[in-house]
């Protein structure tokens, strides 16, 4: 059986330049992402839940499956513009981050 890769991408956006984003995985803290870097998590194949954390920010969580050998890439975006980065901070920290994927067996779960 091949494993699974997830690789998540942090770009250059300026946003905790000098803090570590924290990747869970099943609810299980996985790696971490630099600024302008990314992370490679070897996975078994099937469905999968994996969210991003910076202090008191995170994404939504988002569910993943996983086929056999499959790499999924997923990028790690911020709300556009200082102004907007702040209010989103202060207004909706559990929906700070957000995970981005190109295909469809991804979709985004909102936390009740």
């Amino acid at each position: 059986m091949n494993p699974s890769i997830i690789r998540i991408h942090r770009g250059r956006e300026y946003f905790g330049l000098a803090r570590k984003l924290i990747v869970y995985l099943d609810d299980a803290r996985s790696g971490e992402v630099r600024w302008n870097s990314h992370i490679d998590i070897p996975q078994k194949p099937g469905l999968h839940m994996l969210y991003v954390r910076m202090d008191w920010c995170l994404s939504p969580p988002l569910e993943i499956a996983l086929d056999e050998g499959e790499v999924v890439e997923l990028a790690v975006t911020t709300p556009a513009g200082a102004i907007r980065k702040l209010i989103a901070m202060y207004r909706s920290p559990l929906r700070f981050f957000e995970l981005v994927r190109k295909g469809d067996s991804a979709k985004t779960i909102h936390p009740g």
